[in-house]
Parts: C-alpha cells; sequence; structure tokens
C-alpha cells in the first residue's frame, strides 16, 4: 500500500490515522473483500467551525471485487490538551455521540418507520474507535449527497427554520413513542442520556468557570454599548456566580416533557441540501454530543437564541411553535396514540426554558460569530490558567464587538429581550 497522503500543516495528532485504522473502517462499511489500496487526508473546515473536536475527512481507494472504488468519510477525533477537564469530557461526549449513532437514534428511526414516516435524518456511522485515550467516528461525507453549512454569521431564514423544526419535532415524537410502547421513561430504558451536565455536581469542575466567564464577556460588550445596567448586574449577579446551578435545573425535566433532545442544535450542527433555486429542500442533524433526555423546549430555545436574529424571533416565533406542534402530534396520532399536552402547554414550557435559550444564545453567540474563530480557546488551556485564559477572551470579544454589527446585535437582541421578557 501507498503511504498515507497528509497536507501540508496537518496537526500531528492526525498521526492516528494508520493503516490499520483505516482498514477497519473499511472492513466495517464495505465488509470483509474490501482491500485497501491508499487513502488522504483532507481538511475541509475552518477555524470556528469545531472546539472540542477535530473535523476532517478522509478519502480512500479500495478494490472491491476485482474493481477499483472510492469513498469519503468524515472523521471526528479528540485533540491533545494539557487540561484535564476537557481531556475527561471529551471522553464522555464521545462516548454519549457514540451511543446516539449506534443505539437511540437508530432505535428512533425504526420507531417512525414503523408507523409509516421517513427515519431520522442524521450521517450514517460505519465505525467508531476508542483506544488508549484516541477516540475517532467515522461517518458517511454528507457533502455526497449535496449536504452543505449554512453561514453561522447569518441568521438562519424561514425556509432553514422551518425544515430545521420540523426535524426536532420527529426527533422529539419519535422519544415518546419509544416510551409509550415501552412504558418506561427515555432515563430509565437509556440512563446514558442523563449527562454530566444534569447530575448535581459538574464533573467537569473547572467548566462552571469557563461557562461563567464566556457570559461575563458578553456583559462587556453590553456594558461599552450603555443602557444595559440591569442585565449587566443580573449577568454578574445571578448567571456568572450561579451559571451550572440554572442550567442544570432547567436541563432536568419531567414528564410529559422528557424526550430525547439534540443538546446542541446550532447553526453547525444542522446540514442543508439545497435545489437549483438555492432554497433548502432537506435538513440533516450532526454532532450528538450532548444529546440527553430533557425538555424538547430547551432544543427549540437553544435554537432560536443561537441561530436566528431577534427580528426573526419577534416576527416568527408563534408560527415556528405551531408548525413544530403539528408535526410533533402528527407523529404521535400516527401511532394512535393522544398528545400527552396541548399547544397552549407546550407554549409555558417554551416560555419556562426561555431562560435556558437566552444563556445558550449569550454563549453560543459570543463564541460561534467571533471573526477570528478564538472563541472557545482550548487549545490554550492546561490546569493552572482557566480563568485568565477566558477572562482574557471575553475582554477580547468586547473589543472585537466595537467593530462587528454582527456579532454585537446578536448579543444585544438577546439582552433586550431578557430585559422585555422581564427576566431582569
Amino acid at each position: 500500500m501507498t503511504s498515507p497522503k497528509h497536507a501540508i500543516g496537518t496537526p500531528d495528532f492526525y498521526g492516528v490515522f494508520t493503516e490499520d485504522l483505516i482498514k477497519s473502517c473499511l472492513k466495517a462499511d464495505k465488509g470483509d473483500q474490501a482491500i485497501l489500496k491508499s487513502f488522504e487526508i483532507k481538511d475541509f473546515t475552518n477555524k470556528g467551525d469545531n472546539y472540542m473536536c477535530a473535523v476532517t475527512g478522509v478519502h480512500v481507494d479500495y478494490e472491491f471485487e476485482g474493481r477499483d472504488h472510492k469513498a469519503k468519510y468524515v472523521a471526528k477525533l479528540n485533540k491533545p490538551t494539557n487540561h484535564d477537564d476537557t481531556r475527561l469530557i471529551v471522553k464522555d461526549l464521545y462516548e454519549q455521540e457514540k451511543n446516539f449513532y449506534t443505539d437511540i437514534g437508530p432505535t428512533l428511526s425504526r420507531e417512525l418507520k414503523e408507523v409509516g414516516h421517513e427515519p431520522l435524518r442524521f450521517a450514517r456511522v460505519p465505525y467508531v474507535h476508542s483506544k488508549d485515550g484516541v477516540y475517532v467516528i467515522f461517518m458517511e461525507d454528507l457533502r455526497e449527497r449535496g449536504f452543505t453549512m449554512h453561514d453561522r454569521r447569518k441568521g438562519l431564514d424561514d425556509a432553514h427554520v422551518l425544515l430545521v423544526i420540523k426535524e426536532f419535532a420527529r426527533l422529539h415524537a419519535s422519544s415518546v413513542l419509544l416510551q409509550k410502547r415501552s412504558k418506561k421513561p427515555i432515563l430509565e430504558s437509556h440512563p446514558y442520556l442523563y449527562d454530566g451536565f444534569m447530575q448535581d455536581e459538574l464533573p467537569y469542575c473547572t467548566y462552571r468557570i469557563i461557562m461563567g466567564e464566556i457570559v461575563g464577556g458578553t456583559a462587556l460588550v453590553a456594558e461599552k454599548t450603555g443602557g444595559y445596567d440591569q442585565v449587566v448586574r443580573h449577568v454578574k449577579e445571578v448567571f456568572q456566580p450561579k451559571c451550572f446551578a440554572i442550567i442544570r435545573d432547567l436541563l432536568r425535566s419531567q414528564p410529559p416533557f422528557q424526550v430525547v433532545t439534540h443538546g446542541d442544535c446550532w447553526t453547525n450542527n444542522i446540514l442543508f441540501r439545497y435545489n437549483e433555486s438555492s432554497i433548502p429542500e432537506e435538513v440533516a442533524m450532526v454532532d450528538f454530543q450532548l444529546s440527553r433526555g430533557s425538555s424538547p423546549m430547551n432544543d427549540i430555545n437553544y435554537l432560536f437564541y443561537s441561530s436566528t436574529t431577534g427580528d426573526s424571533r419577534r416576527k416568527n416565533m408563534s408560527r415556528y411553535l405551531r408548525d413544530y406542534y403539528s408535526t410533533f402530534q402528527k407523529v404521535i396520532l400516527d401511532a394512535g396514540f393522544e398528545m400527552d399536552f396541548t399547544f397552549e402547554e407546550m407554549e409555558k414550557e417554551f416560555d419556562r426554558q426561555r431562560y435556558f435559550g437566552f444563556y445558550m444564545g449569550l454563549v453560543v453567540c459570543s463564541v460561534i460569530l467571533r471573526e477570528d474563530g478564538d472563541g472557545f480557546p482550548l487549545d490554550s488551556l492546561d490546569n493552572s490558567n482557566v480563568q485568565e485564559v477566558f477572562n482574557e477572551s471575553g475582554k477580547k470579544l468586547a473589543t472585537l464587538s466595537d467593530n462587528d454589527t454582527v456579532l454585537s446585535r446578536r448579543i444585544l437582541d438577546i439582552f433586550d429581550e431578557m430585559q422585555e421578557w422581564g427576566v431582569v
């Protein structure tokens, strides 16, 4: 076999892509008769697209039954770190995502197919690897089916949002079907869906600091802008010191609002396929590292406040919720069951979880909208400098916002809505 090809500047940790690893993936995907001839690592993401893990392309040439073939995979792998808590959380995130792709995701798709609905739209995963602290997930390259990412600095418009909320409604409703058929709560039948951020004590203790410092940076943006004294005080006195407890309590849900959620539903984790007129026609979900058993309205709030503009939310929120509910309801009714909650009850749950949307919106927007891609500087962390690194990142956020109206406007829109809704 020829040596693997690596582009100039490829990170050293890409050395995990050995001949044996690629052979294992190829065998799992194509069968024992597939013979590896060569492979090439081809990066395709930009700085700021990924934070906890690295994502790259793996192009494979192989022989099968005497004929030459090609295969393309997207590989998600952990990056080396000197920070103990990051090493721990990445391991847990890998296990959570592996469990989704190999267990709960396919199970929920079967629930949908049994009632005449299409399976959930997420990438096929032929092989996962975990050994000696190295974690790799090989998944189909959805670009081969025409899927692509939306620009993360642009808020999702109507056409995009409607596709996404309907797919999330199908995800959530399918887990209700599973619970009704098994007569078991989802956290009992799949206990791994009770994740670290729902536990009494956060297993990654320094992430309390990180969560607080990130949202603290958004308060600096509001301070420089002026007119946000109350909301800045609230962030500093409530959000920063109590952020983990607030998020933990909102993630813990009770029936009927307890479903399998995506958990990290912002723009980059949702891919779209477009028609010839550049109109989105199909959506696919990726990145299930934070999938958990929680309220469906956590996903919806997270999506709205991380990936839409304030103007879009004000104009369309009610309609979006109606479309979500009707899609959810159709799945349940087609299975011969009754809905466990009314639209009005769902609206109340959405409003109860809006605080989660505010918080995650501030965190995600302050990270993903930065043009420098340095909003989540994990590569700079060791066990002694967490507060310093993220405090400096927050100060830089405030400086960047001076000349970046997209960044500042999205953050300030959330502060405006916090005030409108009486949060502060």
